[in-house]
């Protein structure tokens, strides 16, 4: 009887850590969220912007409303980028790539694109 009641502590142990560790997931390394930029050839400009899911999304591991806010973040940080007036008329010197790169499920969203201002690319909206 004895043994089987230590045995039956072990393995309610051992399910009990297993639970605990599954919960904490893995250790990530944050990334850094904002606008990047590099000169290109000719004087264009890749732009690229990452965000960051809600806070909320994250802590209830909802990996579609993560991928949904984080691109959100980062369309905005695009948005708010061109804005500046360090691009001339970007409705129609901009092109947005069609890439979305999802990190850590989509905790993290980058988006990017290129600013010619020669203005080259048919009007999009950014």
């Amino acid at each position: 009887m004895l043994k089987f009641r230590f045995f039956s502590f072990l393995l309610l142990a051992a399910v009990a850590s297993g639970v605990f560790l599954a919960n904490c997931g893995p250790a990530r390394d944050p990334i850094p969220t904002g606008i990047t930029t590099a000169e290109m050839a000719a004087g264009q400009i890749r732009v690229t912007a990452t965000g960051r899911a809600e806070q909320g999304t994250i802590d209830r591991a909802n990996g579609a409303m993560m991928r949904t806010t984080s691109c959100d973040a980062a369309r905005l940080l695009l948005k708010n980028e061109l804005k500046s007036t360090a691009y001339k008329n970007p409705s129609r010197n901009f092109k947005e790539s069609s890439e979305v790169h999802l990190i850590y499920n989509g905790e993290y969203c980058r988006l990017s694109g290129i600013y010619d201002p020669a203005g080259k690319f048919e009007p999009t909206t950014p």
